[in-house]
Formats: C-alpha cells, sequence, structure tokens
C-alpha cells in the first residue's frame, strides 16, 4: 500500500554555506585549492560554512554523479542554486564574490 500524503524529507543543513572541494589527491593544484578556501572560509564564513572534501581518486561515483571533469572543483551546495567554480581557487576576491552569490 502506497501512502501518497508522504512528503519526502526536504535536506537541511545546520551550516549557512555548506561546499564540497573535489580534488585530485595531494596534487598541487588540490592542495592550493584546499588551502585557499579552508582559509577563505574561516575568514569570512567563520562558524557558518561546513566543507566537504572529496578526493576523486578515492570517491570517483561522486564525482561522476555531481558531473565534476576537472578538479580542483568547488561546488557551492547551499545556499541555492549551486555554484561551481573549477581552478586552484587563489583569486580571493573572485571566488569570494561568486560563492556568496
Amino acid at each position: 500500500m502506497h501512502d501518497s500524503h508522504i512528503k519526502p524529507k526536504q535536506q537541511t543543513f545546520e551550516a549557512e554555506y555548506v561546499f564540497q572541494l573535489y580534488v585530485a589527491g595531494d596534487s598541487a593544484n588540490s592542495t592550493q585549492a584546499l588551502h585557499a578556501f579552508t582559509k577563505l572560509c574561516e575568514e569570512h564564513f567563520s562558524g557558518r560554512f561546513r566543507l566537504d572534501v572529496i578526493d576523486v581518486l578515492q570517491d570517483y561515483r561522486q564525482a561522476l554523479d555531481n558531473h565534476i571533469l576537472v578538479t580542483p572543483t568547488l561546488l557551492r551546495i547551499y545556499p541555492l542554486p549551486q555554484i561551481r567554480v573549477a581552478g586552484n581557487l587563489s583569486d580571493e576576491e573572485q571566488v569570494l564574490s561568486l560563492v556568496r552569490g
């Protein structure tokens, strides 16, 4: 029996900003992107962000599911709309303006 009154659970986040950073192991660009973005988040979103780092060499399935073709790639998951930024994230002003929306 199927209950048509059940609504799908909506995804909720405790953090104000939720990011996923896709990297390829400890490559130079991936390491630089992780360092630069962690620093940016700590300076501008302190206590208000969650950053999940996904190593595509370990979890390629998640990368494929999210259509990640290059690394490093940053996804802003929340707030919507999703934002995608590829590269080493070294231009702090540009990255900040993109992820703030």
